[in-house]
């Protein structure tokens, strides 16, 4: 059963004859599966990844619907309660508060996540957090800033923050653009096992193709052929 539907996605820059658009003309997902989205330097993955992250609004869609609700045009405390409940995102970079230590940023995603959904006993734990940490290697970060850890090390904590709360759809920005190929691999692995136990979507923005066929993920790329001056195309490979 589809989770997340996208079709016809549209986002403009610009304005009149210098307009320019970044498209997506369908991503269907079920639950549990994982997608990369690739492309040139600029031609607007991250773009992509900010709507449908809600980040950016202002897009077009002929259908954006996630466990059946639609994304479209949300707006007030239903926007926020969507990106705060719902949605995890993780940014390339600065995806921790920086007056926050790791232990208080991961509590505070937490409840501001249990918060906008309401969970039950079932719901996310500080446990989990410490768990992932603990696969990550970063366990013994929990007392420290952002300034205080490896660039490497913050993009695995910002990895553990937007997982921890249970999201229905992970988005990522570059995830293993600070990492060595060996802890590359072991967050992607991470990334695939966390969303089919807690069967979720997730979609990572990566310019590691290695990363996408040696895990046979599901491919959405840059299509040179239907792009043009004006426009960027995504499409999945086959």
């Amino acid at each position: 059963m589809t989770h997340l539907e996208v079709l016809d996605l549209s986002y403009a820059y610009g304005l009149k004859e210098e307009i320019f658009r970044v498209k997506l003309p369908a991503m269907c997902l079920e639950r549990g599966q994982s997608a990369v989205l690739t492309g040139v330097s600029g031609s607007g993955k991250s773009t992509l990844l900010e709507c449908l992250s809600l980040i950016r609004t202002g897009f077009s869609a002929a259908a954006f619907q996630l466990n059946g609700k639609s994304l479209k045009d949300l707006k007030g405390a239903a926007l926020d309660r969507m990106r705060g409940g719902y949605l995890g995102y993780m940014p390339q970079k600065g995806g921790l508060i920086p007056f926050l230590k790791l232990e208080d940023d991961l509590r505070l995603s937490l409840a501001l996540a249990k918060k906008s959904r309401r969970f039950e006993k079932s719901g996310p734990s500080f446990e989990e957090s410490l768990e992932l940490c603990a696969r990550l290697n970063i366990e013994d970060k929990m007392k420290c800033y952002a300034h205080e850890m490896s660039e490497g090390q913050r993009q695995r904590a910002s990895f553990v923050k937007a997982v921890c709360r249970h999201p229905e759809l992970l988005l990522m920005d570059e995830p293993t653009s600070a990492l060595d190929p060996g802890h590359a691999r072991e967050l992607f692995s991470l990334m695939i096992e966390e969303s089919l136990r807690l069967r979720i979507c997730t979609v990572a923005v990566t310019h590691d193709l290695n990363l996408a066929s040696d895990f046979n993920l599901r491919h959405f790329s840059y299509d040179e052929e239907l792009s043009s001056a004006h426009e960027s195309v995504f499409t999945e490979r086959t």
